[in-house]
Protein backbone atom coordinates (compact mmCIF):
# COMPACT_ATOMS: atom_id res chain seq x y z
CA UNK A 1 0.00 0.00 0.00
CA UNK A 2 1.58 3.27 -0.76
CA UNK A 3 2.41 5.81 1.77
CA UNK A 4 1.18 9.19 2.89
CA UNK A 5 3.85 11.43 4.39
CA UNK A 6 2.92 15.01 5.98
CA UNK A 7 6.61 16.71 6.12
CA UNK A 8 6.79 19.91 8.81
CA UNK A 9 9.18 22.07 8.60
CA UNK A 10 9.76 25.92 9.06
CA UNK A 11 9.88 27.17 5.30
CA UNK A 12 9.11 25.82 2.21
CA UNK A 13 11.19 26.81 -0.99
CA UNK A 14 11.70 29.20 -2.94
CA UNK A 15 12.15 30.83 1.11
CA UNK A 16 15.52 31.18 2.05
CA UNK A 17 15.29 27.71 4.74
CA UNK A 18 18.28 25.33 4.63
CA UNK A 19 16.00 22.92 6.56
CA UNK A 20 13.43 23.67 3.91
CA UNK A 21 15.59 22.88 1.29
CA UNK A 22 16.66 19.58 2.74
CA UNK A 23 13.02 18.62 3.28
CA UNK A 24 12.14 19.17 0.05
CA UNK A 25 14.89 17.51 -1.43
CA UNK A 26 14.22 14.78 0.73
CA UNK A 27 10.76 14.08 -0.09
CA UNK A 28 11.64 13.90 -3.65
CA UNK A 29 13.78 11.68 -2.75
CA UNK A 30 11.39 9.20 -1.20
CA UNK A 31 9.01 9.46 -4.18
CA UNK A 32 11.57 8.19 -6.23
CA UNK A 33 12.12 5.47 -4.09
CA UNK A 34 8.42 5.05 -3.39
CA UNK A 35 6.15 5.09 -6.52
CA UNK A 36 2.52 6.62 -5.80
CA UNK A 37 3.70 7.67 -2.32
CA UNK A 38 1.45 11.25 -1.42
CA UNK A 39 2.91 13.74 0.37
CA UNK A 40 2.58 17.44 1.93
CA UNK A 41 5.16 19.80 2.75
CA UNK A 42 3.96 21.98 5.36
CA UNK A 43 5.28 25.29 6.70
CA UNK A 44 5.35 25.94 10.47
CA UNK A 45 8.43 28.71 11.07
CA UNK A 46 7.86 31.46 12.83
CA UNK A 47 9.33 33.78 10.48
CA UNK A 48 6.73 35.23 8.08
CA UNK A 49 8.14 34.99 4.94
CA UNK A 50 6.29 35.35 0.94
CA UNK A 51 6.19 31.97 -0.41
CA UNK A 52 4.86 30.62 -3.81
CA UNK A 53 2.90 27.51 -2.44
CA UNK A 54 3.54 25.25 -5.42
CA UNK A 55 1.16 22.28 -6.20
CA UNK A 56 3.10 19.01 -7.53
CA UNK A 57 2.04 16.02 -8.70
CA UNK A 58 0.67 13.80 -5.61
CA UNK A 59 2.49 16.80 -3.18
CA UNK A 60 1.09 19.09 -1.72
CA UNK A 61 2.60 22.34 0.21
CA UNK A 62 0.90 24.55 3.02
CA UNK A 63 1.52 27.23 5.28
CA UNK A 64 0.60 26.52 9.37
CA UNK A 65 2.62 28.62 11.48
CA UNK A 66 0.63 28.43 14.69
CA UNK A 67 -0.57 25.74 16.56
CA UNK A 68 -4.37 25.69 15.56
CA UNK A 69 -3.59 25.96 12.38
CA UNK A 70 -1.08 23.14 11.82
CA UNK A 71 -2.99 20.42 13.82
CA UNK A 72 -5.78 21.33 10.93
CA UNK A 73 -3.17 21.24 8.09
CA UNK A 74 -2.09 17.91 9.25
CA UNK A 75 -5.54 16.49 10.33
CA UNK A 76 -6.81 18.06 6.56
CA UNK A 77 -3.89 16.14 4.99
CA UNK A 78 -4.41 12.70 6.48
CA UNK A 79 -7.70 12.78 5.42
CA UNK A 80 -7.58 14.29 1.78
CA UNK A 81 -6.40 10.42 0.44
CA UNK A 82 -7.59 7.15 1.20
CA UNK A 83 -4.02 5.74 0.64
CA UNK A 84 -2.50 4.65 4.29
CA UNK A 85 -0.16 4.15 6.87
CA UNK A 86 0.25 7.92 7.58
CA UNK A 87 3.25 9.28 8.78
CA UNK A 88 4.32 12.74 9.77
CA UNK A 89 7.91 13.00 9.87
CA UNK A 90 8.68 16.48 11.76
CA UNK A 91 12.18 17.97 10.42
CA UNK A 92 13.15 19.60 14.22
CA UNK A 93 15.29 22.57 14.73
CA UNK A 94 14.22 24.72 17.68
CA UNK A 95 15.13 28.42 16.32
CA UNK A 96 13.34 27.32 13.07
CA UNK A 97 9.92 27.62 14.79
CA UNK A 98 10.46 30.00 17.69
CA UNK A 99 12.67 33.08 17.81
CA UNK A 100 14.27 32.13 21.21
CA UNK A 101 14.77 28.08 19.90
CA UNK A 102 11.91 26.84 22.15
CA UNK A 103 8.73 26.20 20.37
CA UNK A 104 6.70 24.71 23.35
CA UNK A 105 3.77 25.55 20.73
CA UNK A 106 5.07 23.13 18.68
CA UNK A 107 5.34 19.80 21.34
CA UNK A 108 2.14 20.79 22.65
CA UNK A 109 0.94 20.56 19.43
CA UNK A 110 2.57 17.60 18.10
CA UNK A 111 1.69 16.01 21.74
CA UNK A 112 -2.46 16.74 21.21
CA UNK A 113 -2.32 15.38 17.29
CA UNK A 114 -1.05 11.89 18.98
CA UNK A 115 -3.61 11.78 21.17
CA UNK A 116 -6.50 12.74 18.83
CA UNK A 117 -4.61 10.18 15.99
CA UNK A 118 -3.48 6.91 17.57
CA UNK A 119 -2.77 5.71 14.17
CA UNK A 120 -0.63 8.61 13.34
CA UNK A 121 3.39 7.73 12.89
CA UNK A 122 5.58 10.34 13.83
CA UNK A 123 10.08 10.18 12.67
CA UNK A 124 11.46 13.16 14.12
CA UNK A 125 14.65 14.37 12.35
CA UNK A 126 16.55 16.71 14.32
CA UNK A 127 18.39 19.00 12.95
CA UNK A 128 19.39 20.48 15.94
CA UNK A 129 19.06 19.65 19.35
CA UNK A 130 19.94 22.38 21.46
CA UNK A 131 22.26 25.68 21.51
CA UNK A 132 24.71 26.42 23.47
CA UNK A 133 26.47 29.67 24.69
CA UNK A 134 27.92 32.14 27.18
CA UNK A 135 26.50 33.85 29.98
CA UNK A 136 25.71 37.01 27.93
CA UNK A 137 24.31 35.18 25.03
CA UNK A 138 20.37 33.89 25.57
CA UNK A 139 21.21 30.20 24.66
CA UNK A 140 23.27 29.84 27.71
CA UNK A 141 20.37 30.66 29.82
CA UNK A 142 17.37 29.26 27.40
CA UNK A 143 19.70 25.57 26.92
CA UNK A 144 18.17 24.02 29.62
CA UNK A 145 14.31 24.60 28.33
CA UNK A 146 15.89 23.39 24.67
CA UNK A 147 17.32 20.49 26.20
CA UNK A 148 13.91 19.51 28.00
CA UNK A 149 11.86 19.91 24.76
CA UNK A 150 13.93 18.30 22.82
CA UNK A 151 14.04 15.50 25.39
CA UNK A 152 9.79 15.69 24.88
CA UNK A 153 9.65 15.19 21.26
CA UNK A 154 12.20 12.50 21.23
CA UNK A 155 10.05 10.42 23.48
CA UNK A 156 7.22 11.07 21.56
CA UNK A 157 8.62 9.79 18.82
CA UNK A 158 7.78 6.54 17.11
CA UNK A 159 11.34 6.77 14.97
CA UNK A 160 14.46 9.01 14.98
CA UNK A 161 16.86 10.58 12.60
CA UNK A 162 20.07 13.04 13.29
CA UNK A 163 23.01 14.17 11.47
CA UNK A 164 25.13 14.23 14.00
CA UNK A 165 26.91 10.85 16.42
CA UNK A 166 27.18 13.10 19.13
CA UNK A 167 23.65 13.73 19.05
CA UNK A 168 22.62 9.92 18.35
CA UNK A 169 24.62 9.43 21.47
CA UNK A 170 22.23 12.04 23.36
CA UNK A 171 18.72 10.82 21.83
CA UNK A 172 19.80 7.03 22.36
CA UNK A 173 19.54 7.58 26.20
CA UNK A 174 16.10 9.71 25.87
CA UNK A 175 13.87 7.98 23.57
CA UNK A 176 11.45 5.09 24.45
CA UNK A 177 13.08 1.62 24.73
CA UNK A 178 12.96 -0.11 21.30
CA UNK A 179 12.32 3.30 18.76
CA UNK A 180 14.48 2.80 15.75
CA UNK A 181 17.06 5.49 15.32
CA UNK A 182 19.74 6.05 12.59
CA UNK A 183 22.64 8.49 12.06
CA UNK A 184 22.94 9.99 8.46
CA UNK A 185 24.64 12.88 7.35
CA UNK A 186 22.79 15.65 5.40
CA UNK A 187 23.38 15.26 1.91
CA UNK A 188 23.94 18.86 -0.57
CA UNK A 189 20.56 20.92 -0.78
CA UNK A 190 22.08 22.12 -4.41
CA UNK A 191 22.22 19.17 -6.31
CA UNK A 192 24.99 16.22 -6.88
CA UNK A 193 28.00 15.97 -8.54
CA UNK A 194 28.31 13.40 -11.21
CA UNK A 195 31.81 12.40 -10.41
CA UNK A 196 33.31 13.40 -13.69
CA UNK A 197 32.89 17.37 -12.76
CA UNK A 198 36.49 17.16 -11.16
CA UNK A 199 37.49 18.96 -14.62
CA UNK A 200 35.67 22.04 -14.41
CA UNK A 201 37.04 23.31 -11.00
CA UNK A 202 39.47 26.05 -11.65
CA UNK A 203 42.24 26.06 -9.43
CA UNK A 204 42.37 29.98 -8.77
CA UNK A 205 39.08 29.81 -7.92
CA UNK A 206 37.66 29.97 -4.43
CA UNK A 207 33.92 29.78 -3.16
CA UNK A 208 32.80 31.39 0.00
CA UNK A 209 28.76 29.85 0.56
CA UNK A 210 27.41 31.51 3.69
CA UNK A 211 24.98 33.59 5.61
CA UNK A 212 25.56 37.27 5.48
CA UNK A 213 26.77 37.47 9.03
CA UNK A 214 29.22 34.43 8.82
CA UNK A 215 30.75 36.14 5.66
CA UNK A 216 31.12 39.20 7.43
CA UNK A 217 32.53 37.80 10.88
CA UNK A 218 35.35 35.60 8.72
CA UNK A 219 36.17 38.59 6.87
CA UNK A 220 36.40 40.61 10.17
CA UNK A 221 38.33 38.17 12.31
CA UNK A 222 40.08 35.97 9.43
CA UNK A 223 40.32 38.74 6.93
CA UNK A 224 44.20 38.31 7.18
CA UNK A 225 44.49 34.42 7.76
CA UNK A 226 41.89 34.42 4.48
CA UNK A 227 44.37 36.89 2.66
CA UNK A 228 47.04 34.21 3.42
CA UNK A 229 45.71 30.82 2.63
CA UNK A 230 44.37 32.13 -1.15
CA UNK A 231 47.77 33.61 -1.66
CA UNK A 232 49.26 30.32 -1.23
CA UNK A 233 47.06 28.02 -3.25
CA UNK A 234 47.21 31.03 -6.35
CA UNK A 235 43.18 31.68 -5.57
CA UNK A 236 42.79 34.86 -8.17
CA UNK A 237 39.05 34.87 -7.60
CA UNK A 238 37.04 34.31 -4.08
CA UNK A 239 33.46 33.33 -5.64
CA UNK A 240 30.68 34.24 -2.51
CA UNK A 241 27.36 32.92 -2.48
CA UNK A 242 24.40 33.34 -0.47
CA UNK A 243 23.00 36.55 1.61
CA UNK A 244 24.62 39.59 -0.14
CA UNK A 245 27.32 40.50 2.71
CA UNK A 246 29.65 43.73 3.30
CA UNK A 247 31.86 42.54 1.87
CA UNK A 248 35.60 43.90 -0.05
CA UNK A 249 35.55 43.90 -3.51
CA UNK A 250 39.49 42.43 -2.95
CA UNK A 251 40.98 40.27 -0.17
CA UNK A 252 44.87 41.06 -0.71
CA UNK A 253 45.02 40.56 -4.59
CA UNK A 254 41.90 37.69 -4.53
CA UNK A 255 38.71 39.83 -6.54
CA UNK A 256 35.83 39.32 -4.29
CA UNK A 257 32.87 38.45 -7.04
CA UNK A 258 29.29 38.04 -5.22
CA UNK A 259 26.90 35.88 -6.56
CA UNK A 260 23.82 36.43 -3.88
CA UNK A 261 21.13 33.92 -3.78
CA UNK A 262 20.78 33.13 -6.90
CA UNK A 263 19.28 30.06 -6.01
CA UNK A 264 20.71 26.73 -6.76
CA UNK A 265 21.69 26.31 -10.20
CA UNK A 266 23.91 29.38 -9.70
CA UNK A 267 25.15 28.29 -6.36
CA UNK A 268 25.82 24.83 -8.18
CA UNK A 269 27.55 26.31 -10.85
CA UNK A 270 29.93 28.58 -8.46
CA UNK A 271 31.37 25.74 -5.92
CA UNK A 272 31.84 23.71 -9.32
CA UNK A 273 33.95 25.75 -10.48
CA UNK A 274 36.08 26.24 -7.89
CA UNK A 275 38.97 24.05 -6.35
CA UNK A 276 38.35 24.87 -2.57
CA UNK A 277 35.04 25.97 -0.54
CA UNK A 278 36.05 28.27 2.96
CA UNK A 279 33.74 27.05 5.91
CA UNK A 280 32.95 28.25 9.42
CA UNK A 281 31.89 25.43 10.79
CA UNK A 282 32.73 23.34 14.16
CA UNK A 283 35.19 20.43 12.95
CA UNK A 284 33.49 18.13 15.05
CA UNK A 285 29.94 18.67 13.27
CA UNK A 286 30.45 18.84 9.44
CA UNK A 287 28.09 15.89 9.13
CA UNK A 288 25.07 18.44 9.81
CA UNK A 289 26.67 21.31 7.28
CA UNK A 290 24.85 21.44 3.98
CA UNK A 291 27.37 23.90 2.66
CA UNK A 292 30.17 20.84 3.78
CA UNK A 293 27.76 18.35 1.75
CA UNK A 294 27.52 21.02 -1.14
CA UNK A 295 31.63 21.40 -1.29
CA UNK A 296 31.98 17.53 -0.97
CA UNK A 297 29.66 16.66 -3.51
CA UNK A 298 31.18 18.47 -6.20
CA UNK A 299 34.55 17.30 -5.06
CA UNK A 300 35.53 20.58 -3.64
CA UNK A 301 38.21 20.37 -0.86
CA UNK A 302 36.74 22.35 2.88
CA UNK A 303 38.95 24.58 3.57
CA UNK A 304 38.15 25.47 7.68
CA UNK A 305 38.66 28.33 9.28
CA UNK A 306 40.82 28.14 12.60
CA UNK A 307 39.19 27.86 15.58
CA UNK A 308 41.62 26.45 18.65
CA UNK A 309 38.29 26.03 21.02
CA UNK A 310 36.96 23.51 18.11
CA UNK A 311 40.23 21.42 18.34
CA UNK A 312 38.39 18.34 19.32
CA UNK A 313 38.74 14.26 17.97
CA UNK A 314 36.02 14.29 15.71
CA UNK A 315 33.09 11.38 15.26
CA UNK A 316 33.31 10.54 11.97
CA UNK A 317 36.18 11.23 8.86
CA UNK A 318 35.09 14.00 7.47
CA UNK A 319 38.05 15.12 5.01
CA UNK A 320 38.92 18.91 5.24
CA UNK A 321 41.83 21.46 4.95
CA UNK A 322 42.98 23.54 7.91
CA UNK A 323 43.54 27.05 6.88
CA UNK A 324 47.28 27.67 7.45
CA UNK A 325 48.09 23.79 6.28
CA UNK A 326 51.04 24.88 3.88
CA UNK A 327 49.95 22.20 1.87
CA UNK A 328 47.60 24.12 0.14
CA UNK A 329 50.64 25.40 -2.05
CA UNK A 330 50.59 22.36 -3.86
CA UNK A 331 47.46 22.07 -6.61
CA UNK A 332 47.41 18.11 -6.09
CA UNK A 333 46.98 18.03 -2.35
CA UNK A 334 44.34 20.28 -3.12
CA UNK A 335 42.69 18.02 -5.85
CA UNK A 336 43.02 15.18 -3.62
CA UNK A 337 41.40 16.24 -0.63
CA UNK A 338 38.26 17.08 -2.70
CA UNK A 339 38.71 13.62 -4.65
CA UNK A 340 38.45 12.15 -0.81
CA UNK A 341 35.34 14.41 0.10
CA UNK A 342 33.32 13.40 -2.84
CA UNK A 343 34.57 9.73 -2.23
CA UNK A 344 32.75 10.11 1.89
CA UNK A 345 30.21 11.59 0.62
CA UNK A 346 29.17 8.80 -2.25
CA UNK A 347 29.39 6.64 0.66
CA UNK A 348 27.69 8.28 3.84
CA UNK A 349 25.84 11.28 2.35
CA UNK A 350 23.93 11.01 -0.72
CA UNK A 351 20.10 12.36 -1.10
CA UNK A 352 19.42 8.55 -2.09
CA UNK A 353 21.24 7.26 0.87
CA UNK A 354 18.85 9.80 3.14
CA UNK A 355 15.17 8.79 1.74
CA UNK A 356 16.28 5.23 1.91
CA UNK A 357 17.12 5.85 5.51
CA UNK A 358 13.95 6.97 6.11
CA UNK A 359 11.96 4.53 4.60
CA UNK A 360 13.62 1.73 6.44
CA UNK A 361 13.10 3.80 9.49
CA UNK A 362 9.10 3.89 8.43
CA UNK A 363 9.17 0.21 7.58
CA UNK A 364 10.68 -0.65 11.19
CA UNK A 365 7.45 1.77 13.27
Amino acid sequence: MAMNVIHITPNIPPAVCGVGDYASGLDDAMRALSPGMSSTIIAAGWKRVAQTHAQAECRTRRSAPHAAALAAAVESALYDTSLQDPTVILHYVGYGYQERGCPLWLINAVCALRARNPHLRLLTVFHELFATGRPWQSAFWLAGMQRRLAERLAQQSDAVLTNSLPGMTWLAKRIRRNTPIAYRPVFSTVGEGTGTARELNSPSTAVLFASRSTKERLYQAHGGALEECMTAAGITTLLEAGEPADAPTHVGTTAVQQLGSRGASTIRRAIESASIGFLAYPERFLTKSTVYAAYSAHAVATVLLDDTTQRRRRPVDTPSIRMGDIRIAHPEFVASAGRDAHAWYLANATRGAAAAEVLRLISRT
